[in-house]
């Protein structure tokens, strides 16, 4: 897939890691689709197990991992002390009361704050390899990642309700007029073709044009649309959306710790009262930990949320019910724990404007084995 120099770690580690989950995401995706279509058959929902493994311990977790480059990290910490104390408390504060006045209201707010940060996601990977390998992000780049997510947005806005939400029922804008998407799909198809072609003179002119930039691009455009045009299914949304987007995060988050730890053998992570080398935690046998922690924090903020506002999960959480059911909070209360339940992936939306620094973070550096 191109030369070694324009991955961000290695060949293996970014195909299976940050490029791959959008393309295996993709072919499981048309495999159960198209097997289901052919038999006429109903594509499977998201069941209790598919739930557990993509929500919990991926959509999920990975929102925690922002901890890694964050609250966890003393030199992250003091660098951005006023941003990390000021953003949660403005998040919950903002949050409770948009809640308090309007439910949906607070939903489709923080829909759109979602959307928005899984485009810049796919930005941010495309500047990151546009950097390693020379080649520099024109106007095209930047038109045709936006063209190829924004449009299955706008596809999804004017053919409501699917049969998949983003947070809610009825957190995203009804009634946009179809010729909307029409107009979209025309300049979605322009702008890509575009792009090609300007790749194709670059490399005509033998300018650099690193193949994992090129896989990063379909990747996306792949798993946007299929999750969210070509099938009208809550589990191959699911899929294609939070593999995509989640296990490449986490994948970079653990290698921009490898990556500080191989700059500076005395920088450290704080976990809890506990400090340790970050050149001995963000390693290969600390893997099973780096995760384990995250899906302990998943599994207690989901366990809480089973208990006093979805409850649709009960099975996943047996002491989590025993222990807390006694109580059930009133609308005004109820505002206060949503609002502080989705201050993780509050406070994940917003930091993420900020924290990754392509020079700062090292990844125009390659790390050590």
């Amino acid at each position: 897939m191109g030369n070694s120099s324009f991955f961000i770690r290695s060949r293996a580690f970014d195909t299976f890691f940050i490029i791959g989950p959008a393309w295996f995401a993709s072919i499981a995706a048309i495999v159960v689709g198209l097997f289901a279509r052919s038999r006429g058959l109903e594509i499977p929902s998201l069941g209790p197990m598919a739930w557990f493994v993509l929500v919990l311990l991926v959509d999920v977790a990975h929102v925690y991992s922002t901890l890694y480059r964050t609250y966890l990290d003393p030199r992250e910490r003091a660098d951005y002390r006023n941003a990390l104390l000021w953003i949660p408390v403005l998040a919950w504060t903002i949050g409770t009361l948009l809640h308090t006045l309007d439910p949906i209201f607070f939903w489709r707010s923080l829909a759109y704050v979602a959307v928005f940060h899984f485009i810049r996601q796919q930005y941010g990977f495309l500047a990151i390899y546009s950097a390693r390998d020379g080649s520099g992000i024109s106007r095209l780049d930047r038109a045709v990642i936006y063209a190829v997510t924004l449009y299955p947005v706008l596809y999804w806005h004017t053919h409501l309700p699917r049969d998949f939400v983003w947070f809610i029922a009825g957190d995203f804008f009804a009634g946009i007029p179809s010729i909307v998407e029409g107009v979209a799909r025309l300049l979605t198809l322009g702008i890509f073709g575009g792009w090609a072609i300007e790749l194709a003179v670059r490399k005509r002119r033998g300018k650099p044009t690193g193949y994992p930039k090129i896989f990063w691009v379909l990747g996306t455009a792949l798993s946007w649309n299929l999750g969210i045009v070509v099938f009208n299914s809550d589990l191959l949304f699911t899929m294609t959306n939070v593999l995509a987007h989640g296990i490449p995060y986490l994948a970079l988050v653990w290698f921009t710790g490898r990556a500080g730890a191989d700059r500076d053998p005395s920088r450290e992570l704080s976990l809890g009262r506990a400090r340790i080398r970050s050149a001995r935690f963000f390693t290969a046998a600390m893997i099973p930990v780096f995760f384990g922690i995250l899906a302990a924090l998943a599994y207690l903020a989901e366990g809480i949320w089973d208990v006093w506002i979805w409850k649709d999960h009960a099975s996943y959480f047996p002491l989590f019910h025993r222990a807390l059911s006694g109580f059930e909070p009133g609308p005004e209360l109820t505002s206060v724990l949503v609002a502080l339940l989705t201050l993780p992936q509050a406070t994940h939306y917003l930091l993420d404007g900020f924290i990754w620094r392509i020079r700062r973070i090292g990844i125009l550096y390659p790390s050590r084995s």
